[in-house]
């Protein structure tokens, strides 16, 4: 078994499938039985078996096995997973979860909003 980390992630290469244990869930990734999204890792293509929860301090585990040579059904759209789609995935996670803190703080001002000008909620909101 190979330990590989791809960004802050951490990819176990097995003789029969690859474990990837995520620090933040990919949203896009889930388990089909048809039309399987292909996922590309080191030049060879997988389909996505088994998702779930991981052991902290990672959020998921997920379970890639080889792409069979008799499957001609996939999906059109498909994922290379390498370091920039890990950083792409924790900016996106990072902005997201500032937004959500923000929507906390801002929403005892919600109220307060309707006493504004007519402007600035025209330009602003």
């Amino acid at each position: 078994m190979d330990v590989i980390q791809v960004g802050g992630d951490e990819v176990r290469i097995l003789p029969d499938h690859v474990q990837i244990h995520a620090r933040h869930p990919i949203a896009d990734w889930s388990v089909r039985d048809f039309c399987r999204h292909p996922i590309y890792f080191s030049g060879q293509k997988y389909y996505l078996r088994q998702r779930r929860a991981a052991m902290p301090p990672r959020a998921a585990c997920y379970e890639l096995v080889p792409w069979p040579a008799d499957l001609h059904e996939e999906s059109p759209v498909s994922f290379t997973y390498d370091e920039e789609f890990v950083a792409r995935r924790d900016i996106e996670f990072r902005t997201e979860k500032q937004r959500t803190v923000l929507w906390h703080v801002l929403l005892p001002l919600y109220p307060f909003l309707g006493l504004c000008w007519s402007g600035f909620k025209e330009k602003r909101l």
